[in-house]
């Protein structure tokens, strides 16, 4: 009986299964060969009958072009058709290249046939296919009726006059010549095509079908599994029935089973021994007696006991105390949790002591508390934060509040670290490093801080598990470094300054001297003084008449000897003169001269040379006036001048200045540093110049640096290009505006040329009204060149992508950036010109590794070395645009390309020396030239250089070749 059951089980389960899925198989197959495949055959023949329409459309158009061609009187009727039949006879298509077109007159008379030559020109009247049709006449019919459509006929296949199958072809009448133009598909060509598609809908479905059948196989071996597995649990369930008891016993943690009532059934030896009890003397108690509540815990606590007791179990888990029967109580978690017993709801009370971890806990808080009150003791920021995109503060210590700008905890708690972090290249390489790393250590940032400022910090950050488990968390230390870093530049400035008075103070008296001036012993003091105050000078010499040089009359002398004296002015000059001179060496230094003109209490010294001939004076007051060419003097100088006459003084020393660092070992990038800041002091005080002659601006502006300027690569050899930006969003009078700032930028380009910066040849100036527009403009600018232009328009203004702000509001500049960046995201075609570009520039190397020289016009023997580092700049630059770098310096830009992994390690310091060996020639030639008393260039003779420089040379320069090969092949896809 039992065995018939299980059978009758086994039969039905297996029914349950197989057949919807018989079922749905049918179906798939009956909906396949009924439905799906009649219309796929549907769906290639109304394919085949739209093509050859569309087709015919296109050879139609062929005659349209040249009947227009003859309307326009550029040919005559006949040439045009003449030129229809000869286009029309060659036209092909198809896989194998054998369809065709043809075309016919209303007569209807065979035109062009590529197959048939042998019926052009005749009548095709009575012309008839093997069934008996005459189709050309069917032809003439069709498109009489309704200008075009489509007749099935027999024809020959292709260009096989032996074959001949059904056909279906579409005409058309081409009114103005009285043709008919038309081509086929052939019917067998659409039911090869029908049957090989329904041979491979077949075999899928075959496939399809196999694979159901797998999956039935598994799903009913899985369901008898499961069938049998439940069966099993059955017959574990009864069994767990007598274990129950058994288990409740073991447990370690004391274990109540209450069923409504609040009638106490079961309590565990665990909880025996906790209350110190019997199992007779456990039944006599309630809940009420056995839990109470913490001395220091709220009313829901107690809430949830008088719950308990009332036979309604409480979810979760709290802390309570235990009473046992000798009135001594213990701390413990209380957990609850339903259950159903001999069919009635009920539920489990689970108790576990927690004295010790309160001690532990306690502890711990006092701890805690230690820790907060050593982070809160210290200067030291130290926080935590979420990591996700915002990095949420989760808690932080006063000294961090204080470093981001906040007095409250509450305002703390609400907001995201990276709402401060300044630069987005720097937030994206902290994240980069932290997550790719698990810490970051002493990363300087600069943030903004909510009052505006922005400090600069350093930052040591690891990543930590959240005690949930939820997510990863950043805690971080954080220290404010600005006065440190402020106290760094100070003290290299200060280094700077006091080597370029060194180098200064080291350099020969003969440098420094002034031609001197003689005059007779017997000359009147008043000639002498006259004539140092026709030559303003300090000091005459005085010689006898046998040219001697006797003694020397200064200043001082004339103060003291003649005008404290009251000396005549008639008596002859040797009374008041000095003698006999102090002389020193020419070769000597000029510190030696400070020294002893101090031994010996004089203001004046003699100059000779290596012949004992005097060669000139030198007065203390000439070496004084080495902090003239101090940096912090210099840039002081300009800030205060009031002129643009005084300003092009100052800049006019600049050279003297950038030869002393070049001699004293300085490195080039601090150098076209220097020369940039002086370029700004100077841009800076004549802009603030113009706008105090021409009145507050119209609206707020910014003046921007572009190419070398732009990048703080200026060297001694350079000119202007700039330009000016301003907010035309509050504009009243936007041309008033725009005329304004014309002038204003015409002002300050003729007065920088003025001060020593010739103007632009290509005027890519802010005196060019091109480059002098509003934020509107330029923006539509930016998106024009980027989208739309060409390699040429390009070529011309890729400067412009190096601006840089030099006054005013430079929020305009950064949102021009943006929209750069942003607009040039994933042009490939720009960033494709960009490079076409800048493989123009080729570096001067051939290909035995020799320089080339001749290139430039003028400059036989020379090579031009801003052009040989052209392609350093431009790589920086399109790499820059590519990833949204917002640095302008060349050598900043290739920094921030390798935090990126564009560029590995080794990559940048080739890349990074090239450049900087580079620009140290550029401007040690330069330097060079402003001391031998030539006008600076950039034409390089390599003959003229040291065997070291033009090896050197050589390898930088083949090192750049290999930069412009992966910048082509990144950006073109090539490699020649």
């Amino acid at each position: 009986m039992a065995r018939n059951i299980e059978h009758q089980r086994h039969h039905s389960f297996l029914l349950r299964i197989l057949l919807p899925t018989a079922l749905a198989i049918g179906l798939f197959v009956i909906s396949l060969f009924v439905i799906i495949i009649p219309s796929f055959e549907q769906n290639i023949l109304s394919r085949k009958r739209e093509m050859i329409r569309e087709l015919t459309a296109a050879a139609w158009s062929i005659l349209d072009e040249l009947h227009t061609e003859q309307t326009s009187g550029v040919c005559t009727r006949e040439a045009a058709m003449s030129r229809a039949i000869a286009r029309i006879r060659t036209l092909r298509y198809g896989r194998d290249g054998k369809d065709y077109f043809w075309i016919t007159d209303m007569t209807p008379r065979m035109v062009v046939h590529p197959y048939r030559s042998d019926l052009e020109g005749k009548d095709l009247t009575d012309f008839q296919d093997p069934r008996g049709k005459k189709l050309f006449v069917a032809f003439v019919d069709t498109v009489r009726a309704a200008g075009d459509g489509y007749v099935e006929y027999q024809w020959q296949w292709k260009d096989d006059a032996t074959r001949v199958v059904p056909k279906l072809s579409y005409v058309r009448e081409f009114k103005p010549w009285g043709w008919i133009i038309g081509t086929g598909v052939y019917i067998e060509d659409v039911r090869e095509e029908i049957e090989t598609m329904t041979d491979r809908v077949v075999q899928l479905s075959v496939v399809i079908t196999a694979i159901i059948l797998v999956l039935l196989l598994y799903i009913f071996q899985q369901s008898l599994r499961v069938e049998r597995q439940r069966r099993g649990a059955e017959a574990q369930l009864l069994e767990s029935k007598d274990k129950y008891q058994a288990l409740v016993e073991a447990a370690t943690e004391g274990i109540i089973m209450v069923t409504p009532g609040s009638v106490t059934r079961l309590a565990n030896r665990t909880m025996l021994d906790m209350l110190g009890c019997t199992e007779s003397e456990f039944q006599d108690l309630t809940l009420e007696d056995i839990f109470l509540p913490m001395a220091d815990s709220n009313e829901v606590t107690a809430e949830r006991i008088k719950s308990l007791s009332a036979g309604q179990p409480v979810l979760g888990q709290f802390e309570a105390r235990l009473k046992r029967v000798n009135g001594q109580t213990t701390d413990i978690l209380l957990a609850t949790s339903q259950i159903t017993f001999a069919d009635k709801q009920g539920y489990v009370i689970a108790t576990r002591d927690i004295t010790r971890h309160k001690e532990i806990e306690e502890k711990l808080d006092v701890s805690e508390q230690q820790y907060r009150a050593l982070t809160n003791a210290i200067n030291i920021g130290v926080f935590r934060t979420t990591m996700g995109k915002k990095w949420k503060f989760i808690e932080g210590n006063r000294a961090a509040m204080r470093i981001l700008g906040f007095e409250e905890t509450e305002q703390f708690l609400t907001a995201n670290l990276a709402d401060f972090l300044h630069d987005r290249d720097d937030r994206e390489n902290f994240h980069r490093q932290l997550t790719s790393n698990g810490w970051v250590k002493n990363q300087i940032l600069r943030l903004r801080k909510k009052d505006g400022t922005v400090p600069t910090v350093s930052v040591s950050a690891v990543l930590t598990i959240d005690p949930d488990g939820r997510e990863p968390l950043c805690d971080a230390i954080i220290e404010d470094i600005t006065e440190q870093k402020k106290a760094e530049q100070e003290r290299e400035g200060l280094i700077v300054e006091l080597q370029t008075a060194l180098l200064f103070l080291n350099q020969p008296v003969r440098n420094s001297t002034s031609e001197p001036l003689f005059c007779d012993m017997s000359t009147p003091i008043s000639q002498v003084a006259s004539i140092m105050s026709k030559n303003n000078v300090s000091a005459v010499l005085v010689r006898s008449n046998d040219r001697n040089t006797l003694g020397i009359v200064t200043d001082r002398d004339l103060r003291d000897r003649v005008v404290a004296s009251e000396q005549s002015l008639i008596s002859p000059v040797f009374e008041i003169m000095s003698s006999p001179i102090i002389t020193i060496p020419d070769r000597a230094l000029l510190f030696e001269a400070a020294l002893l003109m101090q031994e010996k209490s004089i203001s004046h010294l003699v100059v000779r040379n290596a012949n004992d001939m005097v060669t000139g004076i030198v007065s203390y007051r000439d070496v004084l006036q080495v902090q003239r060419y101090s940096s912090a003097f210099l840039l002081r100088e300009i800030h205060q001048a009031l002129s643009v006459e005084e300003i092009t003084d100052a800049h006019a020393r600049l050279p003297r200045l950038v030869k002393a660092l070049m001699d004293s070992g300085a490195n080039s990038r601090n150098i076209v540093r220097l020369i940039a800041s002086v370029s700004d002091a100077i841009s800076k005080r004549l802009i603030q110049l113009a706008v105090d002659r021409m009145g507050t601006p119209p609206a707020e502006f910014a003046f921007l640096a572009l190419g070398s300027a732009g990048r703080l690569e200026q060297t001694m050899k350079t000119d202007q290009d700039n330009a000016i930006i301003y907010d035309d969003s509050a504009c009243e009078d936007p041309a008033a505006a725009n005329d304004y700032f014309v002038r204003l930028g015409t002002r300050v380009c003729d007065d920088l040329c003025t001060a020593g910066y010739a103007k632009c040849e290509g005027e890519t100036m802010a005196s060019n009204p091109r480059w002098c527009q509003s934020i509107t403009q330029w923006r539509k600018y930016f998106r024009d060149w980027i989208v739309e232009a060409d390699p040429n328009d390009l070529l011309a203004v890729s400067i412009l992508f190096d601006f840089r702000c030099v006054y005013g509001k430079c929020e305009l500049a950064d949102e021009l950036r943006l929209h750069v960046h942003s607009t040039a995201a994933g042009k490939a075609g720009f960033f494709h010109h960009l490079t076409l570009n800048a493989l123009q520039y080729k570096p001067p190397i051939g290909f035995f590794g020799n320089i080339v020289v001749g290139t430039d016009e003028g400059q036989a023997e020379t090579f031009d070395i801003k052009k040989a580092m052209m392609p350093v700049i431009e790589f920086a630059r399109i790499y820059t645009l590519r990833t949204g770098v917002t640095k302008t310096n060349t050598l900043d830009r290739l920094q921030q390309i390798r935090d990126k992994k564009l560029l590995n390690q080794s990559e940048h310091e080739e890349i990074a020396k090239a450049y900087d060996f580079l620009m140290t020639l550029r401007i040690k030639h330069q330097t060079q030239q402003v001391s031998d008393g030539e006008q600076p260039d950039n034409f390089i003779n390599p003959k003229e250089l040291a065997q070291i420089e033009l090896l050197s040379l050589k390898k930088t320069l083949s090192q750049v070749s290999d930069f412009q090969s992966k910048l082509k092949v990144e950006f073109t896809g090539t490699s020649q």
